[in-house]
């Protein structure tokens, strides 16, 4: 793996954990009610999507069970029709 790829894997995964450190021991239902969290969500999940668009075509061959197609749809969703997310998706990701 070269070594820009291991960067954004390493990026990726930070962008993962503060995610789930905003949801930990939330409800389903407090999470959709809190507008500060979903946003926080919002932006870490479009993070690790424009993270995703930089590694390579080799490090994702070797990673075929990452959706990195899904990773980076779901950055383009929340970039350009950021008022037309489904929130209940940001909540079970």
């Amino acid at each position: 793996m070269i070594s820009k790829d291991r960067i954004a894997l390493q990026k990726i995964m930070v962008y993962a954990h503060e995610s789930l450190q905003y949801v930990y021991e939330l409800s389903f239902e407090t999470f959709m009610s809190d507008k500060k969290t979903i946003s926080a969500c919002a932006f870490t999940l479009s993070q690790m999507g424009e993270v995703a668009k930089n590694i390579s075509l080799e490090t994702q061959d070797k990673s075929k069970h990452v959706q990195w197609k899904s990773i980076r749809g779901m950055r383009n969703k929340i970039v350009h029709d950021y008022d037309n997310i489904d929130y209940a998706v940001l909540g079970v990701l």
